[in-house]
Parts: structure tokens; sequence; C-alpha cells
């Protein structure tokens, strides 16, 4: 390791990121909605994971995890629980939800058969 060199980060911007403006997100959700299936969901379901996966701020792995038993929409407090073991961190996550959101999962939840995953496949990078 002595002949490696470092380097700053910050002059070489490889993949500038940054968030999506509300504007951008509602469209993003939108083309969802009228899409067709794409890695084996279809676009209403493209676009739900979507705005849960904005609403939570769980990653990609902890959304394909989730199934109708990690949902709690009763009462005053909605929230999504996911387990230890479907984390990334391992400690388990308890996410309140916010009431339009829990709204709309109500309605689209209500389709899913119990214990089959409601999120599948929400993405996979191409080979």
């Amino acid at each position: 390791m002595l002949g490696v060199t470092g380097f700053n980060a910050r002059e070489d911007v490889r993949h500038a990121r940054r968030s999506l403006t509300d504007e951008e997100l509602g469209r993003l959700i939108r083309a969802a909605e009228r899409g067709p299936v794409v890695y084996g969901l279809c676009g209403t379901d493209r676009a739900m994971a979507y705005r849960l996966a904005v609403g939570t701020g769980y990653r990609v792995n902890e959304l394909r995890a989730l199934t109708l038993e990690n949902f709690h929409l009763d009462g005053s407090h909605p929230r999504v629980v996911l387990r230890p073991a479907e984390t990334k961190n391992r400690r388990g996550a308890d996410q309140p939800l916010p009431a339009p959101l829990a709204e709309e999962l109500r309605g689209w939840l209500a389709s899913k058969p119990r214990g089959d995953p409601s999120c599948r496949c929400i993405t996979r990078r191409p080979r």
C-alpha cells in the first residue's frame, strides 16, 4: 500500500448524483403508471414502489422483501416494519408513513395475496 496514492473524490466526479425535483418525481411516477411491464412489474405496481421508496427511504432489497405482513396501516400511526434479517444493517426498521401514502397503500395492497412479495423485483440491473 506504500505506493498507492490517494485522490480527491470532489475533483474526480464520474457520476454526479442529485435528488429528483418534485416535478421530476411526479413525471417519473406518472410515466411508470402508464408504462409497460418492466422487470416483472406492471406500471401501477412500479409507480407504487417508487412512492413507497420515497416515503420510507428503504433500499431496493428492503422493498423487495416486503409482504403484506410488513404493512401496519390501521390505527393512527401507519407504518412499515422490516425484521432485522430484511435490512442492510440487520437492526430492523419501523418506518412511519405519511397519511396520504398509507391511504394509497391500503387500496393497492387490498388485491395482493398474503405471503406473496408485494414489491418483488422493483429494479434489477441489466446484465
